[in-house]
């Protein structure tokens, strides 16, 4: 920005003595450099410098330049010509600077450049000639290019973005040659018909207006288009993988959205290619293995754990992940085992002392377990999930009050927690307090109506008041949506029977017995 300001002062301070104004402003200048100078040592030697982790392209500044040429050629291009857009751009390396592109971008180069200089001096000379507003946008537009064009590396080869602020002198070039168009006149030299006129062809207004109204209507619908597409993240990746293929990120990013919602087999697809990409990856690894957990697949999983811990031995989330992975195989000391690994990793890691604590849990380990989620809570007050859970393991600790209030705090956080409300008209219902305890289940099922165990509840709290034919609505509607539920088989049995309905009491208790329920195939037994 300095020297755009300077380059301003050369080309529009209008004083003869321009040379001593520019000196006497020269403080002015002093003080942006000595502002620019503390950002780039805050950047770099302060907080992160790339530097000391990204590197020329193929570990050569001139390669880098090279390349750099092609990408110029193409900004050229997408400032002319806005189609196929990319959120992530995959330039190759360049080697020769007789590759097409960067012959191009060379030639474009020292063409606008030169263009830029005679103008300037074709101002000087002449009051007739095009606006020294042309030679100052060019020069604008490489001045502001220069910090993005990889003279530090950034990590970053071609982004849209890095061309907002250049393309003000594109905008600028545009506008003035349009304005322009219709004073262009056709002129002669001399009287003779037969020589060929030298100057430009010019327009009428009219036409001229019509020019500059296809412009602007190409260019609002390429932004209204591209808007569309940039306002879902999903459609933006699918869109971005069908223009540039061979770009890890895309295909990384898409297979995140495919997890998101679900499809796991396009997610675990779009790992693959990302992977395919760049086999050094420790997150997509680390996401495949988890697509592959949640689709019961844990042996994969653990494999993918085990890569991305093996190219990131300080990943935390792997050794969290392959924990909870080695939890759900009921392997619950090696998981335990995981989880202090990323405690040891990162001490402040809320999401391993929750799961280490649910696995202790598991194990009937109640104390330890509420210790881990007293240390998830301190480190993340608003960790809605830790207060649930801990409430959880303090009923099975029958200790219902201060599981109440971790209810009441998980609700708190997170008012349609269907799961809270369950859990805290279970609790209800363990102290005796039915009405509550309904009220509850009324709005668990509210939030989910398709939430079995919260129907199996209300029903339980039904038939311990004597609600017999509420029970059995409840023990129904839930059978209606999970027909394997032993356990509402089962209790429907029991409402039955208190009702003196015994013979069909006896078939729900067959039926539990059959779905693998042991308190209903040890009464049937007894009988």
């Amino acid at each position: 920005m300095p020297l755009v300001i300077i380059l301003y002062d050369l080309y529009f301070t209008q004083n003869k003595d321009k040379a001593k104004i520019i000196y006497k402003r020269g403080g002015y200048y002093l003080g942006f450099f000595l502002v620019l100078a503390f950002y780039l040592f805050v950047r770099f030697f302060v907080f992160f410098n790339p530097l000391k982790s990204l590197d020329y392209l193929g570990g050569s500044i001139y390669l880098t330049f090279l390349t750099m040429l092609k990408v110029f050629a193409l900004y050229l291009k997408l400032l002319l010509l806005p189609i196929n857009l990319c959120a992530d751009y995959v330039v190759k390396v360049s080697s020769s600077p007789f590759e097409p592109l960067v012959a191009g971008g060379i030639g474009l180069l020292v063409i606008l450049l030169i263009i830029s200089f005679k103008l300037y001096k074709w101002e000087r000379s002449s009051e007739l000639g095009l606006s020294r507003l042309v030679s100052f946008a060019i020069l604008y537009f490489f001045i502001t290019l220069l910090p993005v064009s990889n003279i530090i590396p950034l990590g970053i080869l071609m982004a849209e973005r890095l061309l907002y602020i250049p393309s003000l002198g594109f905008c600028i070039v545009l506008a003035v040659i349009l304005a322009k168009i219709p004073q262009l006149k056709i002129k002669r030299v001399g009287s003779d018909p037969t020589k060929a006129p030298i100057l430009m062809w010019g327009l009428t207004p009219l036409k001229s207006a019509s020019i500059l109204f296809l412009i602007l209507l190409f260019y609002s619908i390429t932004t209204i288009n591209r808007n569309k597409i940039w306002a879902n993240d999903f459609v933006l990746w699918e869109e971005t993988v069908k223009n540039s293929p061979e770009s890890f990120i895309s295909h990384y990013n898409l297979g995140n959205k495919y997890r998101e919602r679900g499809m796991y087999k396009r997610a675990i697809d779009e790992y693959g290619y990302a992977i395919a990409l760049k086999p050094d990856s420790a997150n997509a690894y680390n996401n495949r293995g988890t697509v592959y957990r949640e689709r019961g697949e844990y042996e994969q999983a653990i494999k993918d754990y085990n890569k991305a811990i093996e190219l990131e031995p300080d990943y935390e989330l792997s050794y969290n992940n392959r924990g909870y992975t080695y939890g759900k195989k009921g392997k619950y000391d090696l998981a335990i085992k995981d989880f202090n690994k990323a405690i040891e990793i990162r001490p402040d890691y809320a999401l391993a002392y929750y799961t280490r604590g649910y696995t202790y849990g598991k194990k009937g380990k109640y104390d330890l377990a509420i210790k881990d989620f007293n240390k998830a809570i301190e480190i993340r007050p608003d960790y809605a999930l830790a207060y649930y859970t801990r409430g959880y393991t303090y009923g099975k600790k029958r200790e219902y009050d201060l599981a109440i209030k971790d209810f009441n705090r998980a609700i708190e956080l997170k008012p349609d927690y269907a799961e809270a409300y369950n859990n805290r008209g279970y609790a209800y219902r363990k102290k005796g307090e039915y009405e509550r305890a309904v009220k509850d289940y009324n709005k668990a099922i509210e939030l989910k109506p398709d939430y079995v165990e919260a129907y199996i509840n209300r029903g339980n709290a039904y038939n311990e008041e004597g609600e017999y034919e509420q029970a059995i609505k409840d023990y129904s509607k839930a059978i209606e949506l999970e027909p394997d539920a032993a356990d509402a088989y089962y209790n429907l049995g029991v409402a039955y029977y208190k009702k003196g309905q015994y013979e069909r009491a006896k078939e729900d208790f067959q039926r539990a017995c059959e779905l693998g329920y042991t308190p209903a195939c040890n009464l049937l037994k007894a009988r």
